[in-house]
């Protein structure tokens, strides 16, 4: 089945790792929750942006999780390495940051220091896989 997938994307011309490019949804809108966040210390309603932001987060991360363990088998053959096993374990650590995140945030009874410190930790968490990620590509 992967190997049908990469083929198809080679048949038109595409022969770059399909993780990489995808990775930037998950990862900005983490980012841009952050920043939504730090700004609804000024003005509150930025807190609802910053929601939407990692709802978008949380519903992309997933595929592009599937997306990045597809190029590991197809690249790098399955091979396990240190980190390859970091970036799975971060990379389920960021879904599930996201998940609380978002349950948290529906809740409606937390405080929004404690919503602002799960978008801290989420924006982290992405600067960690990003890390991993570059280490990985470029060593």
């Amino acid at each position: 089945m992967i190997d049908f997938v990469y083929n198809v994307l080679a048949a038109v011309g595409y022969h770059h790792p399909i993780h990489a490019p995808a990775t930037h949804f998950p990862m900005g809108m983490a980012i841009g929750g952050f920043l939504f966040a730090l700004a609804s210390l000024k003005r509150q309603d930025m807190l609802q942006s910053a929601y939407y932001c990692i709802v978008i987060a949380l519903v992309s991360a997933p595929v592009v999780s599937l997306l990045g363990i597809m190029d590991w088998q197809h690249r790098y053959m399955g091979s396990w390495t240190n980190l390859i096993i970091a970036k799975m374990i971060l990379a389920a650590v960021f879904i599930i940051l996201l998940a609380a995140t978002v349950y948290l945030h529906r809740r409606g009874n937390v405080s929004d220091k404690l919503l602002i410190a799960m978008y801290v930790l989420c924006m982290l968490v992405a600067t960690a896989l990003g890390y991993i990620g570059g280490e990985i590509v470029f060593g």
